[in-house]
Order: C-alpha cells, then sequence, then structure tokens
C-alpha cells in the first residue's frame, strides 16, 4: 500500500512538472512576442479612397485612413502600372499605403476641373485699337486666347461686330465665349474746340488738386505736390476706366501695373476713380463719402499726386493716382 502511494505520488509530481514546464514555455514565447511585436501590428486600419480636383492639393497620407494612425506611413501612386511620386495627370490612381509593414491599397481619382471663362462687351472710338485680352474679365487657369476666326482681330469700320473667344488652360481644357465690339465714330472737334477742352481738362485737374490739399490741410497733413508723369498714368488711367470702370485695367492686369508702365517709382500707391462729375470739388467731395478712398487722400506716406480727366461721350472720367 505504501508502495502505491509513493507511485501515484510521483506520477502526479511528474504530471506538475510537465505543466510547469509548459507554462515556462508558453510564458517565455508571449513575453519574446510582446518586446519584438508593437501594438500597432496586430491592429488593422480602415482607409477610403478620395477624389479631388485637377487644380486642388494632393491629400495627405493620413487623409486616405479612416482612423487616426500614429505610425510612420509610407505612400506611393501607381498609374498605369508605373510607380508616379506625384500625380499630375487627370484619372485614377492606385494608393499604396505602408505601415509597420502592413500594406493597404486605395485609389485617388483626379476630375477635370471645370473651366471658369468669362468675357465682356468692349466699346472704342473707331481711331482706337483693341487685344484680345480687353474682352477677358476672367479664366480660373493660366490661359492662352484666340480668336474664332482671324478677321474678329482686324474690325475697324464703324458698328457692332459678334466676337467669340477661344480659352485654352495649362491642362489642355478649352472653353468658348461670345460678346460684342462696337466701333463708335470718334468725337469730330475743330481746333478751337479742342484747345478749348484741353484748357477746361487742365482747370479740373487743377481744382481737383486744389481741394485735395486743402482736405489734406484741413486734417493736419502735408500738401502733395503734382506730379507730370504721375499725371500723365492717371490720364492714362483714366481713358481704361471709360472702358473699363474697374481698378483692373482693359487688359485684365491691375492698376498698379500703370507705374511700372511710366516707369514710376513708389513704395506704396494708391488709385480714386470716378465718372460723371463736372467739376474738380464734386469729384473730391464724392471720394469723401468712401472710407477706402477719402483714407487715400490724407496718407502720410503720400508725397505726390497725378490727376486724369478723359471725357468720352459728354461723360467725365476721373483718375486720381498717389505716390
Amino acid at each position: 500500500m505504501k508502495g502505491l502511494i509513493i507511485k501515484y505520488r510521483n506520477t502526479i509530481l511528474f504530471i506538475l512538472l510537465f505543466l510547469i514546464i509548459i507554462l515556462l514555455i508558453v510564458g517565455s514565447h508571449y513575453i519574446y512576442y510582446t518586446k519584438t511585436h508593437s501594438v500597432s501590428d496586430v491592429n488593422f486600419y480602415h482607409v477610403q479612397s478620395l477624389t479631388i480636383n485637377y487644380n486642388d492639393k494632393l491629400p495627405l497620407a493620413s487623409s486616405y485612413f479612416l482612423d487616426d494612425v500614429k505610425e510612420d506611413i509610407v505612400l506611393k501612386y501607381i498609374y498605369n502600372g508605373k510607380t508616379v511620386i506625384t500625380p499630375s495627370a487627370v484619372g485614377t490612381y492606385t494608393v499604396l499605403l505602408t505601415v509597420n509593414n502592413k500594406e493597404y491599397r486605395t485609389t485617388l481619382t483626379i476630375n477635370e476641373e471645370k473651366m471658369g471663362f468669362n468675357v465682356k462687351p468692349l466699346t472704342i472710338l473707331k481711331d482706337k485699337t483693341y487685344a484680345i485680352n480687353d474682352f477677358v474679365i476672367e479664366c480660373t487657369d493660366d490661359c492662352n486666347y484666340r480668336y474664332s476666326t482671324e478677321e474678329m482681330a482686324n474690325y475697324q469700320d464703324v458698328g457692332t461686330y459678334q466676337i467669340t473667344i477661344i480659352a485654352t488652360n495649362s491642362s489642355g481644357q478649352e472653353k468658348s465665349a461670345s460678346t460684342t465690339l462696337t466701333i463708335a465714330e470718334n468725337e469730330t472737334t475743330t481746333e478751337n474746340e479742342s484747345t478749348t477742352e484741353n484748357e477746361e481738362v487742365n482747370n479740373l485737374i487743377k481744382e481737383a488738386f486744389t481741394a485735395i490739399n486743402a482736405l489734406r490741410s484741413d486734417q493736419g497733413e502735408s500738401l502733395l505736390s503734382n506730379d507730370t508723369t504721375l499725371n500723365e498714368a492717371a490720364m492714362k488711367r483714366a481713358e481704361e476706366v471709360a472702358v473699363n470702370f474697374s481698378h483692373i485695367r482693359p487688359d485684365g492686369r491691375d492698376w498698379s501695373t500703370i507705374y511700372n508702365d511710366y516707369n514710376i517709382s513708389y513704395v506704396l500707391g494708391g488709385e480714386n476713380y470716378a465718372r460723371g462729375f463736372n467739376s474738380g470739388n464734386d469729384v473730391i467731395n464724392a471720394f469723401k463719402s468712401s472710407q477706402e478712398q477719402y483714407e487715400s487722400m490724407l496718407r502720410t506716406d503720400f508725397s505726390k499726386v497725378g490727376i486724369g480727366v478723359y471725357k468720352v461721350t459728354g461723360v467725365y472720367y476721373w483718375v486720381v493716382l498717389f505716390a
């Protein structure tokens, strides 16, 4: 009986020892696994496909994941079976995203962007020329323009003409738009009438110049000098606002480019414009009602002024340039 008990005890000890060894082996494997594998290796992330327009910025690598990915992401694009560094064409790309040696696959679709192109009607006098940019209001990309027929570039006779312009952007998209060109008769004046009109314009300029400096004096600001070159630039801008009543010039450039056209050096510039006023005092009083134009007339930074007045079909167009 005693020998039987010893036998069973040895068997039980052997089984316990065997279980302990198994537990040690399993435990050592678990410790090794947790030390050599980060938590993210057992994570599974969810990805999404993205769609953008041609001129949009490319999405960040993290944007393809629906989850918050903290680890580094390696991003690669495949297009027509070839790896590309930066997608630059319209189409659908395969996107490969690698996180901790696990690869995720999705897509990026780049659509053609709808091209914005707008034109405006143009009216000129018979002795004036016109350019294709004079008709253009805007184009959403760097565009090149052409007339639908060559004869549209060469109209000279008085009348109204249909103009169709075709714009091509940097991605090769084309869009056409139609407008009109009106060529009007020149205003005929005798030599005496011309002299009288020049004197009238000069008097208007002097009156406006005096009114601006009177305003500056009342507000404790230094007086402006009347600059000959600025006057010439302002006269040119007055002619331009008679065509396109805006700070944008008829060729699509910003008003401030007039300074470079006349080689005027300046640190800060300003432009006020108006139409329909028949005296210098009236136009300066009108500028006072606009906060921006009022502030332009009183800026401490300005030391000189140029004034342009242009009369067409009985209407005066005014431009005042500051520097």
